[in-house]
């Protein structure tokens, strides 16, 4: 098992815990979402992972999109899923349906800025409630992993890109660990001592 996998599987079985405190990740994420509604598109849904962790189906019916075909395979085993469409974010198979919610996180970064920017504008115009965006604020070097072309990050994003949308802007992490340097990538395990640090200052920066 490499150190990636051990990462992950860490921090899969950690999301139970985490959801439950309302000022870090998951409970800020879960919160932005909301409980209203009945519809939820997942724009980059991935493998579902994320959308399991915040146990998003048991208040939505939820339809994922994805370009990466196993990750797609990955989604369905999870149930969570009432539809799964293989298709590029850059131009959505969705004329005449709407959304209640449209989550899209850790999916903008992947895109160029012109991509984001119309990305942004397709997904307000499927939205009836709220569009609820997920990225990192400046720009978080990744490359490609699992054999996914387009896992590697090609923008950046700061909050004055949403706020002059009028969304409101939640901060998570703290700066001097995060910020422009994959910590994880430079420290593999070592970085949850940083997740630590960064956890206790979270009311803070909320």
């Amino acid at each position: 098992m490499n150190q990636l996998t051990l990462i992950r599987k860490i921090d899969n079985f950690l999301a139970p815990i985490y959801i439950k405190c309302p000022l870090i990740y998951y409970g800020i994420i879960t919160r932005a979402i909301g409980k209203n509604g009945r519809k939820l598109l997942d724009v980059g849904c991935g493998d579902g992972s994320l959308a399991k962790a915040l146990n998003l189906n048991k208040n939505f019916k939820l339809t994922g999109v994805d370009i990466f075909e196993q990750y797609l395979k990955k989604a369905r085993k999870t149930g969570l899923y009432e539809k799964l469409i293989k298709a590029d974010v850059r131009n959505l198979p969705f004329k005449e349906e709407k959304f209640d919610v449209v989550f899209c996180a850790h999916l903008i970064e992947h895109l160029t800025r012109k991509e984001g920017l119309n990305l942004i504008g397709q997904l307000e115009k499927v939205a009836i409630r709220r569009v609820v965006f997920v990225t990192p604020v400046g720009f978080f070097p990744q490359d490609e992993y699992d054999e996914n072309p387009y896992q590697e990050h090609k923008s950046t994003w700061w909050p004055e890109d949403f706020k002059k949308r009028g969304y409101k802007v939640i901060g998570q992490g703290l700066k001097l660990i995060y910020a422009q340097e994959n910590m994880v990538e430079k420290f593999g395990l070592l970085s949850y001592l940083f997740s630590l640090v960064s956890l206790v200052c979270q009311p803070l920066l909320f």
